[in-house]
């Protein structure tokens, strides 16, 4: 692989990250939920003739570090990310984000929205905030009944199995949920992951306002067939930006991924 992993760190806390590429432009990239940026490299790969790219390792994925039991914060987001660009001597930088990278997308953007020169997003997360999230992560009886199901593993799948049951959620949902969650590892992964970042926020009203205000190109890259994150999501938002754009793709949440290099613009 012609990549070269880096580290940066912070009180207790490391940032890793891979560095490829010859091009001249920057690219700041962040992946999906369950995996890192090593798995994520071979997907945008082909951007190296054109650009120098970035890719982070989420916290609690790769090898990346949150060494505190508190929340993670615009705060500490803004202090590694200073770190990333005196050490990297980089000064401007695209955004390119999937999935649960969208929530790093969009609080990247807030902390240096003069640094930013456009964001693209593939399936991001952050657009819409759902009830299950917002009980499960920033409600306090919520984290707690959470954190039981992750332990009791027999009382999650039921909880799936009754949702399934009862319409609320799709078969492929099913299989996506039972996928990230079917091990102790993946269930702490998903309960650290949801509870550590309830403070970083999506697309808010004021991060739109911002967005308008720098003219920045936001460009939207949705799977039609997605059910993990839906493209009607995503109507109302854009109407409210001047510069941006939606594709609908003919895939899916993961299937998306092979799309990225040919829409990256």
């Amino acid at each position: 692989m012609s990549f070269v992993r880096k580290n940066i760190e912070y009180e207790n806390h490391k940032l890793s990250y891979l560095v490829f590429g010859r091009g001249e432009e920057v690219i700041f990239s962040f992946h999906g939920f369950g995996q890192s940026a090593e798995e994520f490299y071979p997907y945008i790969k082909p951007l190296e003739s054109k650009y120098k790219v970035f890719v982070f390792d989420h916290f609690f994925h790769g090898l990346s570090n949150w060494g505190s039991n508190y929340e993670i914060t615009e705060f500490d987001i803004k202090s590694l990310f200073d770190l990333v660009f005196k050490t990297e001597n980089i000064n401007k930088f695209h955004i390119l984000a999937y999935s649960l990278g969208g929530k790093w997308a969009f609080t990247i953007f807030r902390v240096f929205p003069n640094q930013v020169q456009q964001i693209s997003l593939f399936a991001p997360d952050g657009v819409k905030v759902s009830f299950y999230y917002s009980f499960s992560s920033k409600n306090w009886f919520g984290r707690k009944l959470f954190y039981f199901s992750i332990q009791k593993a027999q009382f999650f799948y039921g909880l799936l199995r009754l949702a399934l049951k009862m319409g609320i959620i799709k078969k492929m949902l099913y299989r996506f949920v039972y996928f990230q969650m079917n091990t102790v590892e993946k269930r702490n992964q998903v309960y650290n992951t949801w509870t550590k970042y309830r403070k970083l926020e999506g697309l808010t009203p004021y991060t739109i306002r911002l967005i308008n205000q720098k003219r920045i190109n936001i460009n939207f890259f949705l799977g039609a067939y997605d059910n993990v994150i839906k493209p009607t999501w995503f109507d109302k938002c854009t109407k409210k930006m001047n510069y941006a754009s939606i594709k609908i793709l003919k895939k899916g949440h993961r299937s998306i991924l092979t799309s990225i290099t040919s829409n990256f613009e």
